[in-house]
């Protein structure tokens, strides 16, 4: 049996839901300023080290939520989309990421045999030459 998501469901994503949970108790239940959010994000990353370290895989996949729940809450805080936000860095990592593999070409190595310290380097440049663009994409977000 296949349990529908929520995004099935309601046609929002999960992101966009937990903004909703928070504006729905924002009267009663809500930080005050978004740096109270960060100081709750802080301790809910603290939460999950401790679970990968210590406790179970469903402990870990709880404290992940919170994790997620909460960020989300940081960007109702900020007048972010959580959406938005994680959309931008979705881009912004494949801009960065194809650069990456464009410079490792153009220097005929091959991606799939280097190691992360190999790597390091090139994704450094990357993120130099994709600076403008990326600055580019970020200015189309705030046009939204």
């Amino acid at each position: 049996m296949h349990n529908k998501s929520l995004v099935e469901k309601t046609g929002k994503s999960s992101l966009s839901k937990a903004v909703d949970v928070g504006i729905n108790v924002k009267d009663h239940f809500d930080w005050d300023n978004h740096l109270e959010v960060l100081d709750k994000v802080l301790e809910e990353v603290d939460e999950l080290k401790e679970a990968i370290q210590e406790k179970t895989k469903e402990d870990v996949f709880d404290e992940m939520g919170d994790v997620l729940f909460t960020l989300a809450q940081l960007a109702r805080h900020l007048n972010f989309s959580p959406d938005n936000t994680l959309e931008f860095a979705i881009k912004k990592h494949e801009l960065r990421h194809d650069k990456m593999l464009e410079l490792i070409k153009n220097d005929k190595k091959v991606y799939t045999t280097m190691s992360l310290g190999e790597l390091d380097p090139y994704w450094i440049k990357s993120k130099k030459m994709t600076a403008l663009n990326v600055q580019s994409l970020l200015k189309n977000y705030f046009k939204l």
